[in-house]
């Protein structure tokens, strides 16, 4: 049985590769390159279940590093291709 404050996300999108994180590293990371506070929730969210892909895949958190093939999230954020919507 999952238990946390996010049990019914992780039973209703269990996790695939789930990896441990520095929440406060990985705020840091987000204020510094964006200028934003990170909400308390998400930090939450960070602290109780890391990143990863859940669902089969369908959903994948960023982390600080390199996780499974996938950039940072700040890295994925700073992506040029975003610009395309400014």
């Amino acid at each position: 049985m999952v238990e946390g404050d996010f049990a019914a996300f992780l039973t209703a999108f269990p996790p695939l590769d789930r990896q441990p994180l520095d929440a406060e590293a990985l705020a840091a990371d987000v204020e510094s390159a964006f200028g934003v506070q990170v909400p308390t929730a998400l930090m939450s969210f960070w602290r109780e279940v890391g990143c990863g892909s859940f669902a089969d895949g369908e959903l994948h958190f960023f982390g600080s590093d390199k996780i499974a093939g996938r950039e940072s999230l700040v890295t994925w954020n700073q992506s040029p291709f975003w610009g395309m919507w400014l």
